[in-house]
């Protein structure tokens, strides 16, 4: 099993056991919650989005308390507590996967999350 996380000021979630056994969610701006999910899960292998401050954007982020690198402070202490195998992945990653055709995610971070986890498991096939 796979926890996928694609970290923001809301957090795409998906508990993947496979391309069409997974289960997809949301959670905005709570790190205890994520935090919460990552200990009742107690995945194996958590994979994430990183997150890079690209020098064009850096005058954007000045003052920013840069949200969505809290959560991935979160999810490599709590990963690292369970010694869960953590796999940063690029944003990128998830422009070659090939989403359910009869999955309704409510939202890209939700899809976002998904394509994280189903791109890590065909790269272990």
């Amino acid at each position: 099993m796979i926890l996928a996380l694609d970290p923001g000021e809301t957090t795409g979630v998906c508990i993947f056991k496979s391309a069409k056994e997974f289960e997809s969610r949301e959670i905005k701006h709570d790190l205890v919650a994520i935090g919460d999910l990552i200990r009742e899960v107690k995945p194996k292998i958590i994979v994430y989005e990183r997150f890079v401050l690209y020098p064009a954007f850096a005058k954007h982020l000045v003052w920013d308390e840069m949200y969505t690198s809290q959560v991935i402070g979160v999810i490599k202490y709590e990963g690292q507590r369970l010694g869960s195998d953590l796999i940063a992945q690029s944003a990128s990653d998830k422009d070659y996967v090939v989403y359910p055709k009869d999955h309704k995610f409510k939202s890209d971070h939700e899809k976002d999350a998904y394509g994280h986890a189903w791109f890590y498991s065909k790269k272990q096939s």
